[in-house]
């Protein structure tokens, strides 16, 4: 039998658990934790704007939507991983591993892997200091 319907995965990430997580960190720079719909935030940073979204079961995924002060970027994490000089995150944090289960410890641990490389690898770009992994980016784009 054919229908419309189909199941739509519950999202276990909120403003309240990206703020948490957030607060285990030291950040050069204010920002804000805003709720954009049930499976994006947005971290917003003075010179950027950045997306956590949850794709419940796979996880939790990092897309940077500005820079420079609001110039348009929209690039998800896994495009630009081969652009960042050094990238190697087992090598330089904690990784924390879930079941795999789509259930709120699982999500928070996503949250912090996701938080542990925006510290790692971008505190430049959320600074405005460093673009040298954009600039490489947006070349291979044209």
């Amino acid at each position: 039998m054919i229908t419309d319907e189909y199941f739509i995965a519950e999202s276990y990430m909120t403003v309240k658990m990206v703020k948490e997580v957030m607060a285990e960190f030291t950040w050069p720079v204010t920002y804000s934790v805003e709720k954009y719909n049930e499976y994006h935030i947005s971290l917003k940073f003075p010179l950027c704007e950045i997306d956590l979204y949850n794709v419940p079961e796979d996880g939790v995924s990092v897309s940077f939507l500005t820079y420079d002060g609001g110039k348009t970027l929209n690039a998800d994490e896994i495009d630009i991983i081969g652009f960042i000089d050094n990238h190697d995150p087992k090598r330089d944090y904690a990784i924390e591993y879930g079941t795999g289960a789509n259930n709120e410890d699982n999500t928070r641990k996503s949250v912090r892997n996701n938080i542990k490389w925006l510290q790692q690898y971008h505190l430049g770009f959320i600074m405005g200091t460093d673009y040298s992994w954009v600039t490489k980016y947006l070349a291979s784009k044209k």
